[in-house]
């Protein structure tokens, strides 16, 4: 009798002091964790800034990078609080996730895809996007091939085959990759296209950026692609320069990418600022570097009261003061601009 007694006491007071534990949340109806996934673009900026600094705030994210396409899935079905992705989602899966009055698009970051090869002594290689299509289509299939001597005049190239290595999982990098191709040469664009999902015969299909880089760097005469941070921390990897749009060769940077996204604003049709589903890639300009492009969170409108209001301040939080660490990681701010789009559809984001 005193032992229930006791617990009586101290559920009452439990209930009385709004412990953390004893429901959903304790700050003013918000939930005090969210569960999100996808990209691994952006994986390292949730997990070297974001979910560390967010946390100080009293709520905790949990991020898993997994690839755009399952980022996406997961969201629609519930199994995450919001999805994140580099590939703007599809008719179908919008229509899968309840249709376009049931989900928004919320850019985040934006950053640059890069070429990274393996050959000793070659450096500061230029790619064409002929070249890259050729390799990702089995035409070039040697580092001696004329097309990549030709744009390579002074390199000593090796007569070495060429390892090709891409992502097997949905990925938006490869999407962004793969939309640049599509942009920039009639032959990818004839097929395969832009695609989450790349297949090269004979080539090493790996998950993520990360094994991604590492395959490349392991092997041999190897090719790849991946998002810039992921080539940054990895010393041995040989970073290519990309024509651009306006035919130079540039290595990919901050003020590249940016430069890409102030051009590209400029051509933005009404539908792409009503959804804020846009393209960066093979933008006009001096210094826009070409293989450019955004992460998008990817939320449904209605959630539970507590998960809705901690959604809106995360989304609020994350494309404001969290835009302010981005540039450490070698990330592109969002351009004020889109943020004020993007407030008006965090605003949509409301309970059940």
């Amino acid at each position: 009798m005193r032992f229930m007694k006791t617990f009586a006491l101290l559920e009452l007071a439990c209930l009385a002091m709004g412990c953390v534990g004893c429901g959903p949340s304790n700050n003013g109806g918000e939930a005090k964790r969210l569960t999100g996934g996808g990209s691994t673009f952006i994986a390292p900026l949730f997990d070297e800034k974001w979910i560390g600094e967010y946390n100080e705030k009293g709520v905790q994210i949990d991020y898993t990078g997994k690839g755009s396409g399952a980022g996406i899935n997961d969201m629609i079905g519930n199994e995450a609080d919001f999805g994140c992705t580099d590939a703007a989602m599809s008719a179908d899966e919008i229509k899968r996730a309840g249709g376009e009055d049931a989900v928004v698009h919320i850019p985040l970051v934006m950053g640059a895809v890069v070429p990274v090869y393996n050959l000793n002594g070659v450096k500061d290689l230029n790619f064409t996007a002929e070249i890259l299509s050729g390799i990702y289509r089995n035409k070039i299939t040697n580092w001696g091939d004329p097309k990549i001597k030709e744009a390579n005049l002074e390199a000593k190239l090796p007569d070495e085959k060429i390892n090709v290595v891409y992502r097997a999982d949905g990925s938006g990098t490869s999407f962004i990759f793969t939309t640049y191709l599509t942009a920039a040469d009639k032959d990818w664009a004839a097929g395969p296209g832009a695609t989450k999902q790349v297949k090269v015969d004979g080539g090493q299909g790996l998950p993520g950026n990360g094994p991604l880089a590492e395959a490349v760097k392991s092997t041999k005469g190897a090719i790849g692609y991946v998002e810039l941070l992921y080539a940054l921390k990895n010393p041995g990897l040989n970073i290519g320069k990309v024509k651009s749009r306006d035919g130079e060769f540039l290595t990919a940077t901050l003020e590249g990418v940016t430069a890409a996204a102030d051009n590209a604003l400029k051509t933005f049709s009404k539908e792409e600022r009503d959804t804020l589903r846009y393209s960066i890639v093979n933008a006009p300009g001096k210094g826009a570097y070409p293989i450019s492009g955004t992460t998008w969170a990817v939320v449904k409108l209605k959630h539970p009261a507590d998960k809705a209001k901690a959604l809106q301040a995360f989304l609020k939080w994350a494309t404001h003061d969290g835009q302010a660490s981005v540039t450490d990681l070698h990330y592109a701010a969002i351009p004020a601009s889109i943020v004020e789009l993007a407030d008006k559809k965090i605003d949509l984001i409301s309970a059940k």
